[in-house]
Protein backbone atom coordinates (compact mmCIF):
# COMPACT_ATOMS: atom_id res chain seq x y z
CA UNK A 1 0.00 0.00 0.00
CA UNK A 2 3.17 2.42 0.75
CA UNK A 3 4.39 1.52 -2.17
CA UNK A 4 1.64 1.87 -4.44
CA UNK A 5 1.26 6.08 -2.78
CA UNK A 6 5.12 6.41 -3.37
CA UNK A 7 4.70 5.72 -7.53
CA UNK A 8 1.48 7.56 -7.50
CA UNK A 9 3.16 10.55 -5.98
CA UNK A 10 5.60 10.46 -8.35
CA UNK A 11 3.66 10.32 -11.13
CA UNK A 12 1.87 13.11 -9.94
CA UNK A 13 4.90 15.37 -9.82
CA UNK A 14 6.93 14.16 -12.84
CA UNK A 15 3.30 15.22 -14.51
CA UNK A 16 3.11 18.88 -12.72
CA UNK A 17 6.55 19.44 -13.88
CA UNK A 18 5.97 18.70 -17.52
CA UNK A 19 2.89 20.71 -17.97
CA UNK A 20 4.83 23.30 -15.69
CA UNK A 21 8.03 23.22 -18.29
CA UNK A 22 5.64 22.90 -21.39
CA UNK A 23 4.34 25.97 -20.35
CA UNK A 24 7.27 28.41 -19.74
CA UNK A 25 8.58 27.01 -23.12
CA UNK A 26 9.99 29.84 -25.16
CA UNK A 27 8.52 30.80 -28.35
CA UNK A 28 10.66 29.40 -31.66
CA UNK A 29 10.88 31.42 -34.78
CA UNK A 30 11.79 30.32 -38.46
CA UNK A 31 12.52 31.57 -41.42
CA UNK A 32 12.42 29.51 -45.11
CA UNK A 33 13.72 31.25 -47.82
CA UNK A 34 11.93 30.14 -51.67
CA UNK A 35 12.68 31.04 -55.08
CA UNK A 36 10.59 33.27 -57.19
CA UNK A 37 6.81 32.81 -56.88
CA UNK A 38 7.58 30.32 -53.50
CA UNK A 39 8.74 27.51 -55.19
CA UNK A 40 11.63 25.11 -54.39
CA UNK A 41 13.95 26.40 -51.53
CA UNK A 42 17.21 28.94 -51.25
CA UNK A 43 19.92 27.44 -49.65
CA UNK A 44 22.74 29.55 -48.38
CA UNK A 45 20.44 32.78 -48.43
CA UNK A 46 20.49 36.01 -46.37
CA UNK A 47 17.91 36.73 -44.05
CA UNK A 48 16.87 40.27 -42.99
CA UNK A 49 14.69 41.58 -39.87
CA UNK A 50 14.26 44.45 -39.53
CA UNK A 51 12.68 47.32 -37.13
CA UNK A 52 12.75 50.80 -37.91
CA UNK A 53 15.19 50.00 -40.52
CA UNK A 54 17.77 48.51 -38.41
CA UNK A 55 18.75 44.38 -38.45
CA UNK A 56 17.44 42.57 -35.10
CA UNK A 57 18.33 38.85 -33.74
CA UNK A 58 22.07 38.87 -35.31
CA UNK A 59 20.68 39.42 -38.92
CA UNK A 60 21.62 39.18 -41.37
CA UNK A 61 21.22 34.89 -40.98
CA UNK A 62 22.37 32.37 -43.67
CA UNK A 63 20.00 29.91 -44.36
CA UNK A 64 21.16 26.38 -44.24
CA UNK A 65 21.03 23.70 -47.07
CA UNK A 66 17.51 23.54 -46.87
CA UNK A 67 16.15 26.96 -46.96
CA UNK A 68 15.37 27.37 -43.55
CA UNK A 69 17.27 29.44 -41.00
CA UNK A 70 16.23 29.28 -36.93
CA UNK A 71 15.98 32.01 -34.80
CA UNK A 72 16.16 32.46 -30.62
CA UNK A 73 16.56 35.61 -28.29
CA UNK A 74 18.93 34.60 -26.46
CA UNK A 75 16.82 33.03 -24.21
CA UNK A 76 13.78 35.19 -23.96
CA UNK A 77 10.98 36.21 -25.35
CA UNK A 78 10.65 38.08 -28.38
CA UNK A 79 10.25 42.12 -28.19
CA UNK A 80 6.44 43.20 -29.36
CA UNK A 81 6.58 44.65 -32.29
CA UNK A 82 5.97 45.15 -36.08
CA UNK A 83 9.29 43.08 -38.34
CA UNK A 84 9.99 43.45 -41.56
CA UNK A 85 11.45 39.78 -42.99
CA UNK A 86 13.43 39.85 -46.21
CA UNK A 87 15.86 37.48 -48.22
CA UNK A 88 18.84 38.58 -50.52
CA UNK A 89 21.24 35.83 -52.33
CA UNK A 90 23.35 36.86 -54.80
CA UNK A 91 22.73 36.65 -58.55
CA UNK A 92 18.84 37.36 -57.61
CA UNK A 93 16.96 40.05 -57.49
CA UNK A 94 15.35 41.35 -54.04
CA UNK A 95 12.44 39.37 -53.10
CA UNK A 96 8.94 41.52 -51.20
CA UNK A 97 9.93 42.09 -47.48
CA UNK A 98 7.09 40.23 -45.75
CA UNK A 99 5.48 41.73 -42.10
CA UNK A 100 5.51 39.57 -38.98
CA UNK A 101 4.30 41.33 -35.79
CA UNK A 102 4.74 39.87 -32.36
CA UNK A 103 2.48 40.17 -29.62
CA UNK A 104 3.13 39.11 -26.09
CA UNK A 105 6.95 37.88 -27.07
CA UNK A 106 5.59 35.43 -29.53
CA UNK A 107 5.17 36.12 -33.42
CA UNK A 108 1.66 35.59 -35.13
CA UNK A 109 3.23 33.53 -37.46
CA UNK A 110 6.69 31.95 -36.02
CA UNK A 111 7.54 30.00 -39.65
CA UNK A 112 7.72 32.99 -41.91
CA UNK A 113 8.12 32.14 -45.47
CA UNK A 114 9.52 34.85 -47.67
CA UNK A 115 10.69 34.83 -51.54
CA UNK A 116 13.95 36.09 -53.26
CA UNK A 117 13.69 37.82 -56.50
CA UNK A 118 14.13 36.79 -59.81
CA UNK A 119 17.46 35.92 -61.38
CA UNK A 120 19.38 38.02 -62.83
Amino acid sequence: MLLSFAVIALIVIFSNQSKSSASNALPSWSVTVHYEFGTGLVPDAQVYIKKDGNNQFNSPQTTNGNGFTYLTNGGSSFPNGTYQVSATKFGFGPGTPVTVVISGGVPTNPVTNVNIGTPE
